[in-house]
Parts: C-alpha cells; sequence; structure tokens
C-alpha cells in the first residue's frame, strides 16, 4: 500500500508541476504582441477565447466533482480491505480527475497562442494549481493515512 501512496503523491506533484510549466511555457513562447510564424499578429480575445474560458473553468470543476463524489467511496473500501484494488481504482480515479483539471490550463494555453493574452492562461494555470493543491492533495493524503490507519499490519 505504501508504494501506491507514494506513487499517488508523485502523480499530483507532477500534475502540479505541469500546470506551473505550462504557464511558464506559456507565457515565454510568444512574448507579447509579438507576430506569429507566417507573420500574422495575435487575434484580440473575441467570443472563442470567452468559450475556451469557460471550458477551461468547467473542465477543472468537474475534474474536482469527480474526484470529490467518488473519494467517499474509495476510502471505504480501502479501509475495508488491504488489498491493492481499492488503491488501484483511488489511483484511476484521480489521475482522471488530475487529467481534467489540467486540461484547464491546455485551454489558457491554447487561448494565448491565439490570441497573445496572458491572462486567461495564468488564471487558469493557477486554477489547475489551486484545485489540485487545495482540493485533490490534502482529500487525497487524509484518504491514504485513514486507510494506513485501519490497514492490518503487513506479515
Amino acid at each position: 500500500m505504501d508504494s501506491r501512496r507514494a506513487t499517488w503523491a508523485v502523480l499530483v506533484l507532477a500534475f502540479i508541476a505541469s500546470c506551473i510549466v505550462l504557464a511558464v511555457v506559456g507565457t515565454l513562447l510568444l512574448p507579447a504582441g509579438a507576430a506569429l510564424q507566417g507573420g500574422a499578429a495575435p487575434q484580440p480575445a473575441g467570443p472563442l477565447a470567452t468559450v475556451l474560458t469557460g471550458l477551461g473553468v468547467a473542465t477543472v470543476l468537474a475534474g474536482l466533482a469527480i474526484f470529490h463524489a467518488k473519494a467517499g467511496a474509495h476510502e471505504r473500501e480501502m479501509q475495508a480491505s488491504s488489498d491493492r484494488t481499492a488503491a488501484g481504482a483511488f489511483q484511476t480515479t484521480t489521475v482522471i480527475a488530475l487529467a481534467l483539471i489540467e486540461s484547464g490550463p491546455v485551454f489558457g494555453l491554447v487561448i494565448r497562442l491565439l490570441t497573445g493574452s496572458t491572462t486567461q492562461l495564468v488564471a487558469l494555470a493557477g486554477l489547475g494549481v489551486l484545485s489540485i493543491a487545495g482540493g485533490v492533495l490534502p482529500r487525497g493524503l487524509s484518504i491514504w493515512a485513514a486507510a494506513r490507519m485501519q490497514s492490518p499490519p503487513a506479515p
């Protein structure tokens, strides 16, 4: 169970780092006001940027909702048995939720490439980091701690 917990922690931290890297790369990729390849200038933010921002926020919230909706059931399963299946199912749910949360910063990067604006990129990346660090990480650590206390000691 401890190796699953360690793997889970590495995954969560990697997704936090990924959100940060997307923001940094997106900001440094195209200096503000610079022309894109082929001489085309970035377009001003319009309805597409608004829609993409909304999609980014929605996917982050969906990831959090999925994680928290299934967290209770996973916690009960992990406390009830010491088998690796329950821990694997929790990891799978976490990865799905993290991927949805990370798609928010990806939408921000798309907006950055289309419009040249870093506002949505930084906001969506920040939302992703805060969602993972403030929503997924603490709840997941408490689930692992509860499972560790309830599981019988290894022979």
